[in-house]
């Protein structure tokens, strides 16, 4: 909730937020059961949770993108890290294992302040 807090300012107003107990350190086929049941009309998702789910279930996911940042998402996702992922499925029910291209992979420390 205090991570949600900090982005709330940048989020978009008419977003939907969620919050889901059983999500907390839930491993990433539970996190992925959800992330399926997302409303067909939603475009897009952010789930936040934590390690070691949350970074097992995006490098779960990622089964293409730049080469690089995949190996760095994949050898550590540390706190505060973002995994940006676009699936290759017309619907959420479609997304599994090795069906998004990460776009993007940012960690707290790479980012220059």
């Amino acid at each position: 909730r205090e991570t949600l807090d900090l982005l709330k300012p940048v989020l978009p107003k008419s977003g939907r937020i969620q919050f889901l107990r059983e999500l907390y350190m839930a491993m990433p086929r539970e996190m992925l059961e959800h992330v399926t049941k997302t409303p067909e009309d939603s475009s897009c998702l952010l789930l936040l949770g934590h390690n070691p789910g949350i970074g097992d279930m995006a490098s779960w996911l990622a089964g293409a993108g730049d080469s690089k940042m995949v190996a760095k998402m994949r050898s550590k996702f540390p706190t505060a890290a973002v995994a940006v992922l676009r699936f290759n499925a017309s619907r959420w029910s479609e997304v599994g294992g090795e069906t998004a291209e990460l776009i993007d992979f940012a960690r707290p420390r790479d980012q220059s302040l």
